[in-house]
């Protein structure tokens, strides 16, 4: 029936044994709709607060190509650190804001009033944002090496994190439910970003001993 929280459901069921099953399976359709919306409220704050992170990183891309192409390696290294740095600040801040004006910021988008529902919002965007910075940082370094002709490393991690999501949607999400949802994408983030990061450093180390130099114009 409209009105019921998240769990009501399965509450219900659990202390009244014979509660009718279509009625369950009516209430718990129901209750999988409002954790739908729920998800997609938070999504709406958490895309207008990523694309900072995605302008950076693309701005970043075009002058660490431009200077790899110009065997500028003096400007690359300044370049990706002070990338990286705006990167993580941004991330911080966003996080802040997210974190505690989250439920003010979901009722001005949405126009929803329900308790609930901004409830389990805030949820999904509190455990998306506190990994901002992260995020950022993923971003940086995905793009850099690409704008540095290795291609193959960042096409990879996309496609790893293609299929950590597909694991995530036939055996987390099913038993974990709500929160599963929730974490899916901020857990990929950090394992993808620690990839990144050894493939960066073992890339740099070849940049650094010369074994890895721009093709001569």
């Amino acid at each position: 029936p409209p009105g019921q929280g998240y769990g009501d459901c399965q509450r219900r069921w659990y202390y009244h044994p014979g509660y009718p099953k279509q009625e369950w399976r009516q209430c718990n359709f129901a209750d999988g709709k409002r954790q739908l919306w729920c998800i997609l409220f938070a999504r709406k704050i958490l895309i207008i607060m990523i694309q900072p992170i995605i302008s950076l990183s693309v701005a970043n891309m075009t002058f660490i190509g431009q200077n790899w192409g110009a065997r500028r390696m003096d400007r690359i290294r300044p370049a990706i650190r002070t990338g990286v740095m705006l990167e993580i600040l941004w991330g911080l801040f966003a996080a802040a804001v997210l974190f505690f004006l989250g439920e003010p910021l979901i009722r001005f988008t949405t126009g929803t009033t329900d308790p609930v529902m901004l409830h389990n919002a805030k949820v999904s965007l509190r455990i998306n944002c506190v990994l901002y910075p992260v995020l950022g940082v993923l971003f940086c370094l995905r793009n850099t090496m690409q704008a540095m002709g290795h291609k193959i490393i960042p096409v990879l991690s996309s496609f790893i994190e293609l299929a950590m999501k597909l694991l995530a949607v036939s055996m987390f999400i099913p038993r974990w439910g709500f929160i599963g949802v929730c974490i899916t994408e901020p857990v990929t983030w950090a394992l993808m970003t620690a990839f990144l990061c050894a493939a960066y450093f073992a890339f740099r180390r070849r940049w650094l001993t010369g074994a890895d130099k721009p093709a001569a114009l």
